[in-house]
């Protein structure tokens, strides 16, 4: 048997031996252990669960004590009322409290009010142990505490009592007052049963399994039937096994006399034993595990020690005596028996090793020496090689001298450069110092003086030489001193080289850039220069302008970190980068950019990117040239919303004609209404009103028509007043509750001479104006009108834009946003807005400031960021007659004559046919101005007048006037046209007509004006 199995059957005994021995102790000792821990605390969860029971009669107790302290039961005990009991002792009672007994007796046990209560079948029951009409003396609940031991207070029973229901818990209290003091009229008796719930909660509440159940040789089980007369008082507690998994705690509970009469039964899982069995199966395997690996590890450190150097040392024995190699070392480092064996071993060894290394070192020495001289001759050989070849080759002059500036040594492209041969130079004719241009000598004087006085000096110089030709020449020249073995300058040696055509390649290159640089400086377009990293190489003064930065600011910094609002554009990742694809593809790049300024106005900028490449042809960098062109872009836009307008205005305007025709029938049927209705007030009422909005309707129609085709407005006296109250008032109902309209009139006189449209615009987009600004925030809207007088003295801050006079001064403030600063100067701009775009077409302030100017008034703006803004309205009052611009009515006189009405409207014609009827007048109306033409050829002396539309498919009014003056010139002719623009008033005057009337025009007007042409020509 070997030395290695002998040390393993020896640990493996050791193995087993130790196993037995932990098996024995694990079982008589740790585990009783854990089982005497088991019973103790399966003791305490039967003391909790006893604790438990105690505290559920004491909270009965506690209600009952409650009770028992109430006047009102005191009273009711003292004088017994019927009324009391159906009044406050419901059956209620008992399930909100919980409870199922109730009683209240008399000092002498009688019952006055007492019931037992099933809560589980919500009825009424009897229990035996609890009369209905007197309790006992011996009664438990009067007897056991006597009232002479406590105070009143303090006297009570409580405890478990046995009944036919089941366990209850009782308790008993004298009836006091709510001041806990006498006399005692009586008893307050309550209980509630100690049923399967309240034993479930009580387990919940002590998280241990137990129940109660009563010492009756009848109803106890055959298992525990023994176990009263096994607990005592030194041994309160009886604990039994009912499984491998369960420990039963048994122990007494008292009833209400205090004798043994429950036995509480605690369930209690056997947890600790369970764990400390599973610690101890866990720690033997564990500790077998240890020793195991223990006996792998000793097993292993015995064959590191101690086996396997024996095994070494025996092998390198063995090899030594087979193969004579005496290299072999057994190396144990140990200081034990065997390390001191393998030592010897390696002493002898060794000595044998020097004796033989000896012989064979002489023999090496020998044969390095020649291959040593080998490769110095080799290595001389291309030592002259190599210098033979660049001396052929080198494009300079190598030179050395001794400390008294003698050539020692001079070789290369000396003729080339200098026009000199080596011997020229060799024999000392010229000296170098006549060759160096002269107003270089005394630099290199200088460096001469160095070289002498400083040990390892070297220097680099550029200087001209003059060759032998006269041309100069640029060189640039390294010299440096070589010191001896004592640090002393022995020589001096160096290099020279011709660069003069470098130089010029450099100055030309430089007078390139210049003038790239001078090209981009000149340049009015803001021009910066990035290379691949994004970084700021070169640019313009434009761009520093602009910029607001000087040039050291900006160079080497990212181009979007100038730029932040380019950053789309610059960055160097994401779906918009364009400066990385342009170098990326070598592809220029332009765009129109919008930008955000400070100011929060929108800025244009057109923009191109242009790629610059190496000689390589790769993009090195790019040149990026920005314009601003928000000028022309606004221009852009302002032309297409020129267009557009003029586009709105042409329609509008065909619109307004066809209306006008609709209009004039509404307007003349309203005025035969009228007529026809006198005497009816209301009717008339409602009719004027319907006839000043066709009017109002009118007048708008004018309006559009002015706007379409610049028509004359009717300037005519008129109060402002009831227009500003009116238009308040339509404007009220479209504004925003948040938005209050305030307004103050204080005015004696009113009249000025204007449009009333044009004051009805004037208001509105003031206010409207207004209203929006206050549109996020609300706020109030103040109007006022009041009278101002000027002279050359009064307000000199109007400067001479105002005549001195009379003036209504029309105020429309608001509590909104304010004007910033920088637009204050173009709020009155043609199409200039500073609202969202589609919110404005920026013509109405446009168009109040031009109202104004037509009918000699002023404006004034005030305005505070965040604060609101107030517009002054300043209009020329006149001292004449009054007429307001709603009086559109007139009365005319009634007249006689025969008409002729053509009008190719059929509605239109039988509205003024019937109106014209009304006035007393003969009217023959034809809608085909033919059959008008014809009718009057048959019978010209039979009309007195002739009214005639000019719009009419046939013919046209014009037209038509001319063919029926040829046949009679004196028949007066009235001409209706939609608008001025189809009617030369000039020429339909020269022809005969006798007036030109624009539609809509209302029967009363038209009525005064043929009465005015008849009697005239009467």
């Amino acid at each position: 048997m070997s030395l290695k199995s002998k040390f393993i059957l020896i640990l493996m005994l050791f193995f087993v031996l130790y196993g037995i021995m932990n098996v024995l102790l694990d079982h008589f000792i740790i585990l009783p252990n854990f089982q005497e821990i088991e019973r103790d605390e399966a003791q305490k969860h039967s003391e909790r669960a006893v604790r438990a029971v105690k505290k559920e009669i004491h909270h009965l107790d506690s209600l009952c004590h409650d009770w028992s302290a109430w006047d009102k039961i005191h009273t009711f005990a003292e004088t017994p009322s019927r009324d009391y009991a159906e009044d406050n002792l419901p059956l209620t009672l008992f399930t909100d409290n919980e409870v199922n007994l109730i009683c209240i007796c008399n000092k002498e046990g009688k019952v006055l009010w007492g019931e037992a209560y099933d809560s589980e079948k919500e009825t009424i029951i009897q229990l035996t142990d609890f009369p209905k009409d007197f309790f006992p003396e011996n009664h438990p609940l009067f007897s056991l505490c006597p009232a002479e031991k406590k105070s009143p207070a303090e006297r009570s029973v409580s405890g478990l009592l046995m009944t036919q229901k089941g366990i209850m818990m009782v308790a008993s209290r004298p009836l006091l007052t709510r001041n806990n003091e006498g006399p005692v009229p009586g008893t307050l008796i309550t209980g509630r049963f100690l049923n399967d719930n309240i034993v479930k909660m009580l387990v919940e509440q002590v998280r241990a399994d137990f129940r109660i159940f009563p010492i009756q040789a009848g109803s106890m089980s055959e298992t525990v039937r023994d176990v009263p007369k096994l607990i005592t008082e030194e041994s309160p507690y009886l604990i039994r096994n009912e499984d491998d998994a369960h420990l039963l705690v048994y122990t007494t509970f008292p009833d209400i006399r205090g004798e043994t009469g429950f036995l509480v039964q605690s369930r209690i899982h056997k947890s600790i034993s369970e764990k400390g069995l599973g610690a101890v199966h866990y720690a033997l395997i564990l500790e077998t595990g240890m020793l195991f690996a223990l006996i792998i590890l000793l097993i292993f450190l015995i064959h590191q020690i101690i086996l396997r150097p024996i095994k070494h040392l025996t092998n390198n024995i063995l090899s030594v005596g087979e193969t004579g190699d005496l290299s072999a070392r057994v190396s144990i480092s140990s200081r034990d028996e065997i390390g001191t064996l393998a030592t010897g071993f390696d002493r002898i060894v060794t000595k044998l090793e020097e004796q033989t290394d000896q012989l064979a070192n002489v023999n090496k020495a020998l044969k390095k020496d020649i291959i040593e001289r080998e490769q110095t001759e080799e290595a001389l050989r291309e030592s002259e090689e190599r210098y033979r070849s660049f001396v052929q080759n080198f494009q300079g002059i190598a030179f050395r001298r001794d400390m008294n500036f003698a050539p020692q040594f001079l070789h290369g492209a000396v003729e080339e450069i200098t026009g000199y041969t080596e011997d020229d130079f060799l024999s000392g004719t010229p000296e170098w110092d006549e060759v160096v241009h002269p107003e270089d000598q005394p630099e290199l004087a200088d460096v001469t003086e160095k070289l002498f006085s400083i040990p390892n000096y070297s220097n680099r110089k550029e200087y001209r030489i003059i060759r032998k030709d006269g041309q100069v020449r640029w060189v640039h020249q390294f010299i440096s001193t070589v010191c001896d073995d004592s640090g002393k300058p022995a020589c001096i040696q160096g290099s020279l080289y011709d660069i003069t055509d470098q130089l010029r390649t450099e100055k030309a290159l430089h007078e390139s850039e210049n003038y790239c640089r001078l090209l981009l400086y000149s340049m009015h377009d803001e021009i910066i220069v990035v290379d691949r990293n994004h970084k700021i190489t070169d640019v313009n003064k434009d761009f520093l302008v602009t910029a607001g930065r000087r040039r050291d600011e900006v160079l080497g910094r990212y181009c979007f970190n100038i730029y932040p609002g380019f950053h789309e554009l610059f960055e160097r990742r994401g779906p918009n980068r364009k400066l990385r694809d342009v170098f990326n593809t070598g592809n220029s790049y332009s765009c129109r950019h919008k930008d955000i300024a400070h100011n929060g106005s929108d800025v244009w900028t057109e923009l191109l990117m242009s790629p610059l490449a190496d000689e390589n042809g790769d993009m090195t960098h790019v040149i990026i040239a920005m314009r601003n062109v928000t000028r022309e872009v606004h221009l852009e836009n302002h032309m297409r919303l020129t267009q557009k307008m003029e586009a709105i205005g042409t329609l509008a305007g065909g619109i307004a004609y066809n209306f006008n025709t609709i209009l004039m029938s509404i307007m003349v049927n309203i005025e035969f209404a009228l007529k026809k209705t006198q005497g009816n007030i209301p009717a008339c009422e409602s009719l004027e009103l319907s006839m000043k909005a066709a009017c109002r309707a009118k007048d708008l129609v004018e309006q559009v028509l002015t706007f379409s085709c610049e028509a004359e407005k009717e300037m005519i006296p008129l109060e402002v007043s009831p227009i500003l109250k009116e238009s308040l008032e339509m404007l009220g109902s479209s504004l925003p509750a948040t938005i209050k309209i305030r307004q103050e009139i204080e005015i004696t006189s009113d009249t000025i001479f204007a449009d009333p449209d044009q004051i009805h615009q004037i208001i509105f987009n003031l206010c409207t104006n207004a209203a929006y600004a206050m549109r996020k925030n609300g706020g109030t809207l103040f109007v006022s009108l009041t009278e101002e007088v000027f002279d050359s003295d009064t307000n000199p801050g109007l400067g001479s834009t105002i005549k001195p006079g009379s003036y209504l001064m029309l105020k429309v403030e608001d509590t909104g946003e304010g004007i910033r600063p920088e637009i204050m100067d173009r709020i009155f701009d043609p199409f200039f807005t500073s609202k969202a775009p589609g919110q404005g077409t920026g013509m109405g302030l446009a168009v109040v400031h031009g109202i104004l100017s037509d009918i000699g008034g002023i404006i004034e703006v005030k305005s505070e960021p965040g604060k609101g803004t107030v517009f002054d309205v300043f209009l020329p009052k006149i001292e004449s007659e009054k007429i307001s611009a709603s009086e559109y009515i007139y009365t005319p006189r009634t007249g006689t004559g025969t008409l002729l009405l053509v009008d190719d409207e059929i509605s239109l014609a039988e509205s003024l046919e019937n109106a014209l009827k009304n006035f007393g007048y003969d009217v023959r109306s034809e809608t085909r101005s033919s059959e008008a033409l014809h009718l009057f050829r048959q019978t010209p002396e039979r009309f007195d007048l002739v009214v005639t539309d000019q719009t009419m498919a046939e013919m046209t009014g014009l037209e038509l006037a001319k063919e029926i003056l040829s046949v009679r010139p004196d028949i007066p002719i009235i001409l209706c046209s939609d608008s001025d623009e189809f009617v030369n008033r000039e020429q339909a005057l020269s022809i005969g007509i006798k007036h030109v009337v624009l539609k809509p025009v209302t029967a009363s007007d038209l009525v005064k004006i043929i009465y005015d042409i008849l009697n005239k020509r009467s």
